[in-house]
């Protein structure tokens, strides 16, 4: 039994099964799914981009849309959601009925549809598990309907969300090589209104900032953890059991599972992806949330770069007794004592790959952010942005201005071609 018959058989959600009902899949067709909540006409544009991008790629493609909701919706959430199913059935007027006439598949010229309402009177998702059970919920009826089709393990479905923009190159074919999983060059759009576009700006600088100094410190998790940016192959995904059923950082820790199982491919090459930088109550933290408190007047700081010379050193191996840094590592150390002995008795492993695999799986993205904070908060304090940047060792002159700043981090997201995975 192949890994992908034994998630569904065992794993998948129960929607998987209406790939039977579903019109097989064409050969050159792509699968990408979005779920959407709350976004009433608003999920139209982001389907109006991938039929832009189908048309432009000149392949077919099928989108499956979760239109979800909480057990207990608002009124204005509920008709929100309805209002999506309505413009959906209006765009794709030729569907016919999955299960009981709520859920429906439609035919298109360039982009079918398959719409499944998980937001109607008793079918609200359950609490706390929103957006990460929407998404499991899309991406296992999609692996159905690949394994319909006797695609390969190395199949790919793309994830993204109903406030995205697709640029024309989305659905041009992607080569994964051994890579599990990719992620495209995305974007924030500016809004209009001077003080919201600098917190965008400064927030989308903040997720750079980051990912640079993972890179720079050598760690296997250096990528953005942006839901509407991924790409999986069928057998990645069926291997970490699909997406976790979180409320948020659902994608983070999808990312977190693939990457111990194979590399990671940062689309270079490829047109961003544009997302919208709207306040939103949706999720506890992600872009909406930062931009609700910045509008508030929050500031944003960032972890200082020290930071990220602490982890160099931790995942190089290097003795802590001949660096410059031991006091404050040493007060970070005493709150990490079980990660350090760790990382220690793998560094005395004669098997240096084996070393490599178990520090990966062990000393996982989690546990890198877990360093991050309580280095933070033991020993160096979060920097003004404009210092922070400026001091650390993984920018080059970026000084003056925040857009100076967010375009350098952006060109050096651009340059980074592949992060690999565990070596196996």
């Amino acid at each position: 039994m192949s890994a992908i018959d034994h998630y569904l058989g065992r794993y998948a959600e129960p929607e998987a099964s209406l790939a039977e009902r579903c019109a097989e899949l064409a050969p050159d067709e792509q699968l990408v799914v979005v779920p959407s909540f709350a976004e009433g006409a608003g999920i139209l544009p982001t389907v109006a981009s991938l039929e832009q991008a189908a048309e432009w790629a000149q392949v077919r493609c099928r989108l499956v849309i979760v239109v979800n909701g909480p057990e207990s919706p608002t009124p204005q959430q509920a008709q929100s959601n309805q209002r999506s199913l309505d413009v959906l059935r209006e765009r794709w007027p030729r569907s016919y009925a999955l299960d009981a006439g709520r859920s429906f598949g439609a035919a298109g010229d360039r982009v079918s549809v398959v719409v499944i309402d998980r937001c109607s009177a008793g079918r609200g998702l359950p609490s706390g598990q929103g957006v990460g059970l929407a998404r499991k919920i899309g991406a296992d009826l999609a692996l159905s309907l690949l394994q319909r089709k006797n695609a390969p393990a190395s199949a790919v479905m793309r994830f993204t969300d109903a406030d995205a923009l697709l640029p024309a190159d989305y659905l041009q074919s992607i080569a994964l090589g051994d890579a599990v999983a990719a992620i495209y060059p995305f974007v924030h759009v500016k809004p209009t209104d001077a003080a919201a576009a600098r917190a965008i700006e400064l927030y989308e600088l903040s997720l750079r900032y980051y990912v640079a100094g993972l890179r720079f410190a050598g760690s296997p998790y250096a990528f953005h953890t942006v839901g509407s940016t991924l790409a999986v192959t069928a057998g990645g995904y069926a291997a970490v059991r699909g997406v976790p059923r979180r409320q948020a950082a659902e994608d983070f820790y999808l990312l977190n599972k693939l990457a111990k199982t194979g590399p990671v491919l940062a689309l270079a090459d490829r047109q961003p992806i544009e997302l919208d930088a709207r306040r939103s109550d949706r999720v506890p933290f992600g872009t909406g949330a930062m931009m609700n408190r910045m509008s508030a007047g929050a500031d944003l700081l960032f972890y200082d770069p020290q930071l990220f010379v602490v982890l160099k050193q931790l995942l190089q191996r290097l003795p802590l007794t001949e660096q410059p840094l031991l006091e404050p590592l040493s007060r970070v150390a005493s709150k990490l004592a079980d990660e350090l002995k760790q990382l220690r008795r793998l560094a005395d492993h004669p098997n240096q790959r084996q070393v490599l695999r178990q520090q990966q799986v062990y000393f996982d993205a989690w546990k890198t952010l877990q360093l991050i904070h309580r280095g933070r908060d033991l020993a160096f304090p979060s920097l003004p942005w404009r210092t922070a940047v400026q001091q650390a060792p993984f920018f080059s002159q970026c000084s003056a201005s925040l857009s100076e700043a967010l375009a350098a981090a952006t060109a050096l997201d651009y340059r980074a071609v592949h992060w690999a995975g565990i070596a196996r």
